[in-house]
C-alpha cells in the first residue's frame, strides 16, 4: 500500500513540477509585454498553488481512509485472534474435564476392586491381604 501511495506522490509531483516548467516556458515566450507576462505568471502562479494545495487535501483524505481501513483490519484479526483462543481454551477446557472423568472413574473402579479383594480376605479368613 505504501508503494502505492509513493507513485501516486511522484506522479502528481512530476505532474506539478512539469506544469510549473511548461507554463513558465510558454508564458515567456508569449508575445506579451513585460507587464502582462507578469501578471499572467502571478495568475498561473496561484492557480497552481490552489492546485498543489488541493491535492495535498486529497492525499490527506487518501492517507486517511488508508489509516481507517488499516485500523478496521488490525481490529478484525484481534477479534479473530480472541475467538481463536477462547476456542483453545473451551476445547482444553473439554480435554481437562474428560481426563477428569477418566481419573475419577479409575479410582472409582480401583476402589471397588479393592473392596472385593477386602471381601475375599474377610471370608478366606486370611487376615493379610499382601501375604
Amino acid at each position: 500500500m505504501s508503494s502505492k501511495m509513493n507513485k501516486t506522490g511522484s506522479f502528481l509531483t512530476g505532474m506539478l513540477f512539469g506544469s510549473l516548467v511548461g507554463g513558465t516556458v510558454a508564458l515567456l515566450f508569449a508575445p506579451r509585454s513585460g507587464e502582462e507576462t507578469r501578471t499572467v505568471i502571478r495568475e498561473k502562479g496561484l492557480e497552481i498553488k490552489d492546485k498543489a494545495v488541493e491535492t495535498g487535501e486529497e492525499l490527506r483524505h487518501k492517507a486517511e481512509e488508508v489509516a481507517q481501513m488499516t485500523r478496521t483490519r488490525i481490529g478484525e484479526a484481534a477479534e479473530a485472534t480472541r475467538e481463536q483462543a477462547q476456542e483453545l481454551q473451551q476445547r482444553s477446557q473439554t480435554f481437562v474435564d474428560a481426563q477428569r472423568e477418566r481419573i475419577k472413574g479409575a479410582i472409582d473402579a480401583g476402589k471397588k476392586s479393592l473392596t472385593k479383594a477386602e471381601k475375599v480376605v474377610v471370608e478366606n479368613g486370611v487376615e493379610d491381604p499382601a501375604a
